[in-house]
């Protein structure tokens, strides 16, 4: 599989510091337009994709939602995640979904995964196991 291009390979390609290269994809007004023009051509020519997680580190935000539910197979579950996904994505939120089965491990290990950071909150539907 081929590797995907950086920032600093866009730098080293254009000649130019790997700030520039960021500063210009984000449109920074320290660059000149020109220079925008030329490394936003670069990168879409290299078919640059921004990093996600250097991103959220950045701006502390990763603005994904974690979601936890017992079941999906159910017609209502479907229907949660359906206006979940909806309103998430009304506020530029994208969700990631886990299923816990009923099982309280499966709930507990999806919790821990989200709260690492992954994720900026979480919607959780107990499952029957924890509910005892």
């Amino acid at each position: 599989m081929k590797s995907k291009i950086t920032l600093k390979d866009l730098a080293a390609i254009l000649g130019v510091s790997v700030s520039t290269v960021s500063k210009a994809l984000s449109d920074n007004p320290e660059i000149s337009l020109p220079t925008r023009k030329k490394i936003k051509q670069a990168a879409e020519a290299y078919n640059y994709i921004p990093n996600n997680i250097a991103q959220s580190l950045k701006a502390k935000s990763t603005k994904t939602l974690g979601v936890i539910i017992p079941a999906i197979l159910l017609e209502f579950f479907s229907k949660v995640l359906y206006g979940i996904e909806i309103e998430a994505t009304q506020r530029g939120y994208k969700i990631v979904i886990c299923l816990s089965n009923e099982l309280l491990k499966k709930e507990s290990e999806s919790i821990n995964t989200f709260i690492t950071g992954s994720v900026d909150g979480i919607i959780l539907s107990l499952a029957e196991e924890t509910q005892r």
